[in-house]
């Protein structure tokens, strides 16, 4: 919440994806799901934010945020 939720949620929801409730995650954004429930690797989420392109800016998700959603997404 404290890294994503300031561009993807609230008022602010940039490319269209809202990550507040886990309906509106697997609904996706403007392009499509971000989300594969299953192997992490085909979720566009997990892509973005394990290769530090997401979230942007220096705050970046330490090694054990990255593994609690990798495992919210298996």
């Amino acid at each position: 919440a404290a890294n994503c939720l300031g561009c993807h949620g609230g008022f602010h929801r940039k490319a269209g994806l809202d990550l507040r409730t886990r309906a509106s995650v697997l609904k996706g954004s403007a392009a499509g799901p971000v989300v594969v429930p299953g192997p992490p690797d085909k979720s566009k989420l997990w892509q973005m934010v394990s290769s530090d392109t997401m979230p942007k800016g220096l705050n970046k998700l330490s090694a054990d945020d990255k593994q609690v959603l990798r495992a919210w997404i298996a």
